[in-house]
């Protein structure tokens, strides 16, 4: 049972890091990269699902469809352009306080997950329309998935980091870490 004082707690953090990031969001207008991204997604948007004209990126293309999808909602515009990396930041939020809570206990993931609200790179990232914000929170999702030992769904997550960014390559010596780290969290009780 989740108390009164805690649901308090991370619904503050939650709205104060909605605060920070909506304070920068769509001040400037997209610079190179995101402007890309946005570019990527529009086609999609507009009917060219598999990208099949003049369109070549170093990413993978998952992020670029997942901006099509909020296109296809909301209309094309820099401001929806970059709500994919607001969502990420904002459930990165949330799962650094799951992930706190579940390794030591609630205090320590309200306390990491106040930390992750008011990072400047944090929020500068949740409001760029970069593809890092989303990612993140994949991969810290992916982790969260496997300390509960939902190894089908942190497969899956890990793939979908590998759809957006292929800089999930590197974390597999995080991973392995990881699983290191949980062994002998399980073992010390």
């Amino acid at each position: 049972m989740v108390s009164k004082s805690i649901v308090f707690w991370i619904s503050s953090i939650f709205l104060l890091g909605t605060v920070l990031r909506l304070s920068i969001f769509n001040l400037a207008p997209l610079f190179m990269d995101s402007a890309f991204y946005a570019s990527l997604g529009r086609s999609i948007a507009d009917g060219d699902i598999l990208l099949q004209v003049n369109h070549v990126s170093d990413k993978p293309p998952l992020f670029f469809y997942i901006q099509a999808i909020f296109f296809y909602f909301f209309g094309v515009s820099e401001a929806v352009a970059s709500l994919p990396s607001i969502v990420g930041g904002l459930g990165g939020i949330l799962i650094i306080y799951l992930l706190g809570r579940d390794l030591k206990d609630s205090e320590t993931g309200i306390i990491a997950a106040l930390l992750f609200a008011i990072s400047p790179g944090s929020v500068f990232l949740s409001a760029s329309g970069l593809i890092d914000s989303l990612f993140m929170s994949i991969v810290m999702f992916s982790f969260w998935t496997m300390l509960n030992r939902h190894y089908y769904w942190t497969g899956f997550l890990i793939g979908a980091a590998f759809g957006m960014k292929q800089t999930v390559l590197v974390f597999g010596p995080l991973y392995l870490l990881w699983i290191l780290i949980l062994e002998f969290h399980q073992h010390n009780g």
